[in-house]
């Protein structure tokens, strides 16, 4: 907030994977969620962690699950495709954003 009220950029991305959990949503002007599915996020984190199953949904399970998140977002971005499907769904809330700024 204090860089754009500064005038020096229109827009501040901050990645924080753990940001409901910090509490740190008040801090920002819109909250944007990345959201897979879970069969999805399951197959790749097997393949990129070279995990098991079993060890995947572990860790998916102790995540916070895509519900809980979306309920607290003003945007959310979905990841189950190409990474062309995700660029067209990154520019589409980007621009949406520009027209509320």
């Amino acid at each position: 907030k204090e860089r754009k009220n500064e005038g020096t950029t229109s827009m501040v991305v901050v990645e924080a994977a753990v940001l409901f959990e910090a509490g740190w949503e008040d801090l920002f002007d819109h909250i944007i969620v990345s959201a897979v599915d879970r069969d999805i996020a399951k197959i790749r984190l097997t393949e990129r962690n070279k995990i098991s199953e079993q060890d995947a949904v572990t860790r998916i399970d102790a995540q916070a699950n895509n519900e809980s998140r979306i309920a607290k977002a003003d945007f959310v971005i979905w990841n189950n495709g190409t990474v062309e499907d995700l660029t067209k769904e990154v520019v589409k809330v980007h621009t949406a954003i520009q027209k509320m700024n």
